[in-house]
């Protein structure tokens, strides 16, 4: 958004301004009330996820995007893994679907379900099993210490990940929204 920092309620009564000072509690300027000063992200780099993109980094990215374009934004580099790469003119066949630009991008790199467990719209749903495993896997630091090393540390390749899954990774796709006729 280009601000240092966004003023919030949502940290008022709890913990986290005893615990952390990263945070700062003053007077809203307009109402009087207290408020939260929360500094903004500055991140080296960005990774996100896309449909597909061409090698030069331009990307269809529909569905729910959650904080992606925010983090392209804020960070300094970013990575660009999609399901697929394709041809600059499958690109431009449809730019209304054009979010992400080669001008964002640092890297492309091809992933099929790079966003496993998370869905990708038109590809495959979320692997909802994956999600509740990790809730128990993570329940504490130490079982997420244990977790990080066995999914992350320990898994030496994308291949072997896939292995180590054990689900379909083939994930059911529900395309159930209306058709789009864009005419000749």
């Amino acid at each position: 958004m280009g601000v240092p920092y966004l003023p919030t309620r949502s940290l008022l009564g709890s913990d986290i301004l005893k615990e952390s000072n990263q945070f700062i509690e003053t007077e809203d300027p307009f109402a009087g009330d207290s408020v939260v000063l929360i500094p903004a992200i500055a991140p080296d780099w960005a990774i996100v996820h896309v449909q597909r993109a061409d090698p030069y980094g331009d990307a269809h990215f529909w569905g729910n995007t959650g904080i992606t374009h925010p983090a392209i934004e804020a960070a300094d580099r970013v990575i660009l893994t999609t399901e697929e790469i394709v041809e600059p003119s499958v690109i431009k066949s449809d730019p209304s679907r054009t979010s992400i630009t080669r001008d964002q991008v640092t890297a492309v790199v091809e992933v099929p379900h790079g966003a496993h467990p998370s869905p990708v719209a038109g590809y495959y749903n979320r692997d909802n099993q994956y999600f509740l495993d990790y809730y128990k896997w993570t329940e504490s630091s130490s079982a997420y210490e244990e977790w990080v090393t066995e999914w992350v540390y320990d898994v030496d390749s994308r291949a072997e990940y896939y292995e180590k899954v054990d689900a379909d990774l083939s994930l059911s796709i529900d395309c159930s929204a209306a058709e789009v006729n864009y005419g000749q």
